[in-house]
C-alpha cells in the first residue's frame, strides 16, 4: 500500500513522532510518500514538494497554468472530480482553481491512503481524498 503523508516540512527536530510513525509503516511493508515544503534536511524518503506560491506574478501565473495543464493531462478524471466536488461544496470559481493548484502535488501521485500529520492541515482538503477515491486520516495529539 502506498501512503501519502502530508506534513508541514521535512522533519524538524521536534517531530520524532512523525518519523517513528513513518518507520513503523515502512517496517510493515508500506511505501510512504511525503508531501511537504522543501527543506534543507536530507530525507531517505520520497518527498514531493508543495507548489510554489512565491515569485514574480507573471512567471507564477505561467507556472500555475503549466502545472494545471500537466495535471489534467496526467490525471484528467481526478482533476475533473476535484473541481466538481469543490463546486458541489459551494467553493467559488477562483478558489476552486487555486485549491487545484495548491493540491496538485498530491493529486498527481497514485496513492492508496492519504494521511495528514496535523488536523489543521486537512481543513479544506477533504475533496483531495474523495477525488482520488481513497481513505483519508489525520493525527490528533495533545
Amino acid at each position: 500500500m502506498v501512503i501519502g503523508f502530508v506534513i508541514p516540512r521535512v522533519f524538524s527536530v521536534s517531530e520524532t513522532f512523525i518519523r517513528s510513525k513513518i518507520k513503523i509503516l515502512e517496517n510493515l511493508g508500506h511505501e510512504v510518500i511525503i508531501f511537504a515544503k522543501p527543506s534543507k534536511n536530507i530525507s531517505n524518503y520520497k518527498t514531493v514538494s508543495n507548489p510554489s506560491t512565491k515569485g514574480f506574478l507573471f512567471i507564477l501565473l505561467i507556472k500555475i497554468l503549466l502545472v494545471i495543464m500537466i495535471l489534467f493531462l496526467r490525471r484528467p478524471k481526478v482533476s475533473y472530480n476535484f473541481l466538481k466536488f469543490e463546486k458541489d461544496d459551494g467553493v467559488t470559481f477562483i478558489k476552486r482553481w487555486k485549491n487545484l493548484y495548491l493540491n496538485s502535488h498530491i493529486l498527481s501521485e497514485k496513492i492508496d491512503w492519504l494521511h495528514f500529520s496535523f488536523a489543521t492541515m486537512a481543513i479544506s482538503r477533504e475533496n483531495v481524498a474523495i477525488s482520488l477515491s481513497i481513505p483519508m486520516s489525520t493525527s490528533i495529539r495533545g
